[in-house]
């Protein structure tokens, strides 16, 4: 894939997209390299957690799936291996992590993507107001949600908040952008049963979504055989 980017004013803000990638799949990397070719991001954080709270433990290891995230951006140089939560080996809450890339990248913006399914709960999160502070919000679309089922107080904060004005999202903080990048009609859950099911066939190809070389490790280390 190439490395292009554009003249956007917000080319110079920090990306950042995390999720636990059991396995990373390019319905994660996609649509943010979609969006760094419109707002011409030169770095895409890709950050896997430490083993979320409010799910079961990942499939794969810590150690396997920043592998596969490592591998993953072999594609594409604006791709960046982040594992800022997998070395505090302890859970991280959002705002947190933006306080430490808000140090690390000091005088720069922050981007942080989440799906629309996470927007619509995002007044839940722990200090939601000041991860607002400290970032701009690029929501992604995600199929069977829509803004529309955001509570009133968010729908509030859109209104005020929401921007398609690429120089917005170039300095400061608490924009937020609605992205219509191509539809990812896929979970990490039907990824894993189709690797398991792959693994009982001699020479399977590489499942559509999957980069080359990610499939080659999890054949390698004999990864989702259950």
């Amino acid at each position: 894939m190439s490395n292009s980017t554009s003249a956007s004013p917000a080319a110079g803000a920090v990306a950042l997209l995390g999720g636990t990638f059991d396995p990373i799949h390019r319905g994660h990397t996609q649509p943010a390299l979609e969006l760094a070719d419109l707002f011409g991001w030169s770095r895409i954080h890709l950050q896997p957690c430490f083993a979320p709270p409010h799910r079961p433990a990942p499939h794969a290891s810590d150690e396997h799936r920043l592998a596969m995230v490592k591998l993953a951006c072999a594609d594409d140089s604006r791709l960046f291996a982040d594992d800022f939560e997998l070395r505090r080996g302890a859970p991280t809450r959002t705002v947190h992590t933006l306080m430490h890339l808000t140090q690390v990248h000091q005088g720069k913006s922050l981007c942080f993507m989440l799906g629309m399914d996470s927007f619509i709960s995002f007044t839940s999160w722990l200090n939601w107001t000041e991860i607002l502070d400290l970032a701009h919000l690029i929501v992604l679309p995600r199929p069977g949600y829509d803004v529309a089922q955001a509570p009133r107080e968010l729908q509030q904060q859109l209104s005020q908040r929401r921007s398609e004005e690429f120089a917005d999202f170039s300095q400061g903080a608490g924009r937020i952008f609605l992205a219509r990048t191509t539809p990812q009609d896929i979970s990490a859950t039907q990824l894993r049963a189709q690797l398991a099911a792959r693994s009982q066939l001699p020479q399977a190809e590489c499942p559509e979504l999957l980069a080359p070389q990610v499939y080659a490790y999890i054949q390698a280390h004999h990864l989702y055989r259950e």
